[in-house]
């Protein structure tokens, strides 16, 4: 009723693609058209001469049962004014990413063994991997604007976790994508 006091909440689900960059550059490294050369200890000025290790080509595809990235996100805060110019915001943010985008090695080596020894990291772009974020944002406002005055303090605590840096990262270990 005094009007001191503004709640606010909102959320969304939001869609992500496959963006065109992404999958231009899936398809120009798809073994066909270009692949992946990885030298071992390359030589100078020939990387080949020398010590130099070649290992098998590697090739990007995409996953046939490729999702849609989705992220769902909700908020909540809640501004107060108080006496003598002060005000009062606290925010609260959740955000949960599903279907996200990652790159899978599916020729990693299981119990030693390669499934296909003729060629080298085969990445496949699946839309596995998920991120988590939460926030509780704190902001304090003194204002006086008859004497020119403004002060403003803010302080953020977050979590966040991502599983998906790029559709073409590799993870340390293909087999334990955690």
């Amino acid at each position: 009723p005094s009007g001191r006091t503004t709640i606010r909440a909102g959320g969304g689900v939001y869609y992500d693609w496959f963006d065109a960059e992404s999958y231009e550059q899936a398809i120009q490294l798809d073994g066909t058209h270009q692949s992946i050369a990885t030298i071992v200890d390359p030589g100078f000025p020939d990387p080949s001469s020398g010590s130099a290790l070649v290992l098998p080509a590697g090739r990007v595809q995409i996953a046939p049962d490729l999702g849609q990235p989705t992220i769902r996100e909700a908020l909540v805060g809640v501004e107060q004014q108080l006496p003598a110019g002060i005000r009062l915001n606290t925010m609260y943010i959740h955000r949960r990413g599903s279907d996200l985008l990652r790159g899978v090695n599916v020729n990693a080596p299981v119990d030693g063994v390669v499934p296909d020894p003729r060629a080298g990291a085969i990445t496949e772009v699946e839309s596995i991997a998920g991120s988590w974020y939460d926030a509780l944002a704190v902001n304090v406002n003194y204002a006086r604007p008859d004497k020119r005055i403004f002060v403003g303090a803010n302080y953020m605590l977050s979590r966040s976790l991502n599983e998906a840096d790029s559709p073409f990262s590799l993870p340390a270990d293909s087999l334990d994508l955690a």
